[in-house]
């Protein structure tokens, strides 16, 4: 006999519970439209406020707001309600970006430079080294690493690393990263041996589906796990493949087994953008490397154009830095023929676009298009709600040669500014 009594009694109370006037007072200010929610500070929620955001993946949004939450990206937009409570970051007059992605790289933030054969990176790393800082500072948020410690014909060893200065939980985003395999220059034996490898365990994956619709104990794996996840797509093929025949011959493995293919040092792309778009592969080029092949008439060797070629062919490519003096093309490194190399990145975007390829093409090889090729693209390389918040702020246009970095977040916190850095801190910026 209560209950029509009681009811009201808790309706009633539900108006006042604490918060839940003003809420509805605003509310109704606005409009009806919803009031931001509340958060405590210590949440976890940061909002990028006021700078023009690009996105990558679709508009640039101007004056917009970025909101991260818990490490990652909630809402992105242009006059988005920052809830009461969250730390406020004012990027005005500023550029907020994905950071950027480095496809080849020597191991920044490892101890020793690699880790021992038979570990893990995640066994070796070093949270607090310069190098996290500089690449930090040079809006570099991953990097593609290959052990040392592992050479010859196949290497597995492998992780897509970042530098997060000070944040060993943060460091390693993927590992093993690929297969990378010199299929193109080894001898034809270590050739024959990868391509039955792959056969062997194209076999396996078919036998272990068979061994699942029947409910049987699945067999023994007859080759490595990485081997088994390249053939599954979950990691690509790394091939060395400078000049067209070295480029054909790696195609080939997409053709007939169906990996994903990464083509390092790909100085002749340019004479065939069609094949490496059909493949589905992925170029790794370097535009102001012009090195031809030694002893050949025919040689051709690199040219400013190849990110533009392969752009008008629908190919896939990302951009590397020139590298050091022994190995021009060779990536990311702490020294090369441009000084520091490491810093070098938006410099090699501005003279592919020099070479004739649109800045939308160059900044996506620069964000996610590099993060598709390492196979990360699902947490990093654009800004879009569920990525991770791996973002860098620029005071300038991003591939302007006096553009600088005047912050960068990894997983949402604030781990590079600028102002507090002993790393360009001096530089005049915009």
């Amino acid at each position: 006999m209560r209950t029509p009594v009681l009811l009201p009694v808790l309706l009633l109370a539900g108006t006042l519970l604490p918060g839940a006037g003003p809420a509805l007072a605003e509310g109704e200010a606005a409009g009806g439209a919803p009031a931001p929610p509340r958060v405590r500070p210590g949440d976890g929620v940061t909002a990028l406020v006021g700078g023009d955001v690009w996105t990558i993946s679709g508009p640039v949004v101007r004056r917009g707001t970025v909101l991260l939450r818990d490490g990652r990206i909630d809402r992105v937009g242009a006059d988005l309600p920052v809830p009461e409570g969250a730390r406020v970051i004012r990027t005005d007059g500023k550029r907020v970006l994905p950071g950027f992605v480095g496809v080849d790289a020597e191991p920044v933030g490892i101890s020793g430079g690699s880790p021992r054969p038979g570990s893990l990176f995640r066994d070796a790393l070093d949270p607090h080294s310069r190098g996290n800082e500089l690449a930090l500072g040079s809006g570099v948020t991953a990097l593609y690493a290959t052990s040392a410690s592992q050479q010859g014909f196949l290497v597995t060893q492998t992780a897509v690393l970042r530098p997060a200065l000070g944040e060993a939980p943060l460091m390693v985003l993927k590992e093993p990263a690929a297969v990378w395999v010199n299929y193109a220059r080894g001898p034809s034996a270590d050739r024959v041996g990868f391509e039955d490898q792959l056969r062997r365990g194209r076999k396996h994956l078919q036998d272990e589906e068979e061994a699942r619709r029947s409910k049987k104990e699945p067999p023994r794996p007859p080759v490595g796990p990485e081997i088994l996840a390249a053939l599954r797509g979950e990691i690509p093929v790394r091939v060395p493949a400078a000049w067209r025949g070295e480029i054909r011959d790696a195609l080939s493995l997409s053709r007939e087994f169906g990996v994903r293919v990464v083509l390092e040092d790909c100085l002749e792309a340019w004479i065939v953008p069609e094949e490496i778009a059909r493949a589905g592969a992925t170029a790794i080029v370097t535009p102001r490397n012009r090195r031809r092949q030694e002893g050949r008439e025919d040689a051709h060797g690199g040219s400013l154009e190849t990110a533009a070629v392969l752009e008008r062919a629908g190919a896939r490519f990302c951009l590397q830095p020139v590298g050091g003096f022994t190995q021009p093309g060779g990536g990311f490194r702490l020294g090369g023929l441009s000084g520091r190399d490491l810093t070098d990145y938006p410099v090699e975007g501005a003279f592919a676009v020099r070479g004739g390829a649109s800045e939308g093409a160059v900044l996506r090889a620069m964000t996610l298009g590099a993060a598709e090729a390492l196979g990360v693209a699902d947490r990093i390389g654009s800004i879009e709600p569920g990525k991770d918040a791996d973002l860098i702020v620029l005071d300038g246009d991003p591939l302007h040669y006096r553009t600088v970095v005047d912050m960068a977040l990894v997983g949402g916190k604030v781990l590079y500014e600028r102002s507090k850095s002993s790393f360009f801190r001096d530089l005049p910026g915009r």
